[in-house]
């Protein structure tokens, strides 16, 4: 029997149901209390489950801390999102005997058969790891490791040019780099260049961690994988494996990209004010909805230019989706 919950309250109740098929994830980590004397890490795993409401998700997952120890860390909260995921937030510390590396993972099995990225072989397990150095706190200081600020799910249009940042922040000023990586064997990981006869280039900036797929043409499911590795004076202290979950949509009705002549909206990234600009019809509708679909702004434009402060909303993408008369169009907004 497994523990499950609804969504965002931990509403135990028993019941026998089978391991959700995994989209993706990432673990998190931060050393708990002082640095100097203490040795204890806690643990933030995020796994996006495929399924269609929150009870689908395993109320723990095994978490192995790198030093021989396991342990099953438990379901904090349930929440969920569109194109059939849930995302799932477990926590768990541990105490390490001395200072050195360790490798943290979490294997679930297995990825959706649906996600073309593995399209030679069934049954694929998720594998995501993360390394950590306790640093000497006298001679190299502290080790607050860089934590993620973008959901690794991300959408995009056949026929248009997708791109994705992890949008990693260091606490200590560590330096970043960034590469692709198989998610498993190679000989059974494929990247989309390897099957689908459209892709121009696949590559991610091994500095700002930009990753551009120029330009997916096949509708459906991917995984790729990001390696992250921290460097502090030269010396790598730390690299996580985060795996991004990306669906491509097929290219009809309503589009994450309008014509600019229509419409603008700039900067895109945006930290404080947006501004509206384009020759579309008045008046305009106006809803800006998060990654879960929920209603963030919501506001009626009569004229355009126009502009509407987004600094109380929190970091992440958002969809501002206008309407005149008869369109409908969308965009992809990134909040810094």
């Amino acid at each position: 029997m497994k523990a499950m919950i609804t969504a965002l309250f931990l509403t135990l109740c028993a019941s026998a149901f089978s391991q959700p098929e995994i989209r993706g994830g990432d673990i998190s980590v931060e050393q708990v209390g002082d640095c100097v004397s203490s040795l204890t890490l806690r643990a933030q795993a995020v796994l996006y489950f495929h399924g269609q409401e929150p009870s689908v998700v395993p109320a723990s997952v095994e978490l192995c801390w790198g030093d021989g120890n396991c342990e099953q860390a438990p379901l904090v909260s349930a929440v969920q999102l569109e194109w059939e995921t849930v995302r799932a937030l477990y926590l768990a510390e541990h105490a390490y005997p001395s200072r050195g590396t360790y490798v943290l993972s979490i294997e679930e099995c297995c990825y959706p058969d649906d996600i073309l990225s593995f399209q030679s072989e069934p049954d694929i397990p998720a594998s995501i790891q993360n390394t950590y150095t306790f640093l000497s706190p006298v001679f190299q200081g502290c080790n607050g490791q860089a934590m993620p600020l973008q959901p690794p799910v991300d959408i995009g249009l056949s026929g248009s040019v997708f791109n994705h940042n992890p949008n990693l922040y260091d606490p200590d000023g560590d330096s970043l780099s960034y590469r692709l990586a198989e998610l498993t064997d190679p000989a059974v990981y494929l990247y989309p260049q390897e099957f689908d006869n459209c892709t121009n280039s696949l590559d991610i900036d091994p500095v700002t961690g930009d990753l551009r797929w120029d330009t997916p043409c096949l509708p459906g499911h991917y995984a790729f994988g990001i390696a992250v590795t921290e460097w502090r004076d030269g010396i790598p202290i730390a690299e996580r494996l985060i795996q991004l979950h990306v669906l491509i949509e097929e290219a009809t009705g309503l589009s994450f990209f309008a014509d600019p002549g229509l419409f603008r909206a700039s900067p895109n990234p945006v930290s404080g004010t947006l501004r509206l600009d384009g020759a579309s019809g008045m008046p305009l509708e106006f809803v800006l909805c998060n990654v879960h679909g929920q209603p963030a702004r919501e506001w009626r434009a009569l004229q355009l230019p126009w502009d509407v402060s987004l600094s109380d909303l929190p970091p992440g993408i958002y969809f501002l989706r206008g309407t005149t008369g008869k369109r409908t169009f969308a965009y992809k907004i990134v909040k810094q």
